[in-house]
């Protein structure tokens, strides 16, 4: 697990720019400038998160880890995160640790 990651998460949810959850992302109205979701996974999920990606014109990207694991919320498989400081944040750590998949 990637701590800057988890902080920059929690940052996320302490500030309320995170979207946790299928139903929330496919109904959110917001900017969503980043789509992770966990390596557990269902295939309609990762084609959900592509989906939501494609129309929020954003990056989509797999964790190698549980994504539950970063947002400290059971069961967690999928987030969209609004925060684009943030999300730069995070992009560039994944391509420091070279665990960036997806779109």
């Amino acid at each position: 697990m990637n701590k800057l990651i988890k902080t920059y998460i929690g940052f996320s949810i302490k500030s309320s720019q995170i979207i946790i959850g299928q139903d929330r992302i496919k109904a959110s109205k917001n900017k969503i400038e980043l789509i992770i979701y966990c390596k557990t996974a269902s295939e309609n999920l990762i084609n959900l998160a592509n989906n939501q990606a494609i129309k929020h014109k954003c990056k989509c990207i797999m964790l190698d880890d549980l994504l539950e694991n970063y947002t400290n919320k059971q069961g967690c498989k999928i987030v969209g995160l609004t925060n684009r400081s943030l999300v730069e944040a995070i992009l560039k750590q994944l391509d420091n640790v070279g665990e960036r998949d997806g779109k």
